[in-house]
């Protein structure tokens, strides 16, 4: 079990779950495209799930701010996922047996209850359905499943042009579990020769997804073929402490943490009761200072067999585009 908090929260933070998923096509030649991406959101994810990460052993790929595991594929270059979690957000990574599918989980903690996060790359052509209800056996039983990825399916239920054996097999797990998919129809893949599809998928309980607002970053695709997913889940996470991280204030950038500070309405930290403000005020500048002052902090890693995959808990470098 590994959870973590981070040393420069407040006083009982809480905030949303925010799932951002994205097929990288390698996180060493388009990682640093998304990074600077994420450092410019005013809402940044708390939870990153990255397929076809392309990674190994020897290579490594981190994001200021997040612990992570990596399951990278052995057998053959390219595939691979990873799952980033904010520092403070409390969570396990769920151990699944071998599978054919490439996946990680975690178990990310709310209030009185837990969401396993499920991440995704199916490559092969297998389509029994069984590979999927394999990972529900093995979720927590109490937690509530959220499967999110790159399912290489084709279906009208999520806005597919055609459908083929993967997604018919998927459509059939979904609906014998009572799960829905939260895509809205709108492409999340797009070759070079322009052709389009809807290949990264999200599929969670009907009682969460009522809950959820999900989204495509359509604006580009930093370097892949496939577009961004964001899903946001109006359930509280609380935020929790932890003191191995410190400030790198020789490597800040002063004149972005100065503007940002000053741009700050004062209007939308205001509240009646000091304590709400103090923590609003406090929030604010913690916030200015995680997207201006990198952090410094012991990392986490760790390593576990699975399959035909090397668990890591580390990232990355550049490889050629598989065929």
């Amino acid at each position: 079990m590994m959870t973590r908090s981070t040393a420069f929260s407040f006083n009982n933070p809480k905030t949303q779950i925010r799932i951002l998923q994205w097929n990288a096509r390698s996180l060493n030649s388009n990682g640093t495209e998304f990074v600077k991406f994420l450092s410019e959101m005013t809402s940044p994810p708390n939870i990153i799930c990255i397929q076809e990460t392309w990674l190994d052993e020897s290579k490594e790929f981190e994001i200021d701010g997040f612990d992570h595991i990596r399951a990278d594929r052995r057998d053959r270059i390219g595939g691979g996922v990873a799952t980033f979690v904010a520092i403070g957000t409390p969570f396990r990574q769920i151990d699944l047996p071998p599978s054919t599918l490439e996946v990680v989980a975690v178990e990310v903690f709310t209030d009185g209850k837990s969401i396993s996060i499920c991440n995704i790359y199916h490559s092969s052509q297998e389509n029994d359905v069984q590979v999927f209800e394999n990972i529900l056996r093995d979720l927590p039983p109490d937690s509530t499943p959220f499967l999110c990825g790159d399912f290489n399916s084709h279906h009208e239920m999520w806005g597919g042009k055609k459908n083929d054996h993967k997604g018919l097999s998927l459509v059939s797990f979904i609906e014998e579990n009572g799960l829905v998919a939260l895509n809205d129809g709108n492409i999340t893949y797009r070759s070079s020769s322009g052709a389009s599809s809807v290949l990264d998928l999200t599929i969670t309980t009907p009682d969460i997804a009522t809950k959820c607002s999900w989204s495509v970053v359509s604006e580009s695709t930093f370097g892949s073929d496939h577009h961004p997913v964001m899903t946001n889940i109006a359930i509280p996470v609380p935020v929790e402490r932890i003191n191995n991280s410190r400030w790198n204030f020789k490597k800040a950038d002063w004149v972005g943490f100065a503007q940002t500070c000053a741009d700050l309405s004062y209007m939308d930290l205001f509240s009646t009761d000091i304590d709400v403000f103090n923590d609003n005020v406090t929030h604010a500048i913690i916030l200015a200072a995680s997207n201006h002052i990198p952090v410094v902090r012991q990392g986490h890693t760790s390593r576990a067999s699975h399959g035909g995959m090397q668990r890591v808990q580390t990232p990355s470098k550049k490889k050629k585009r598989p065929g």
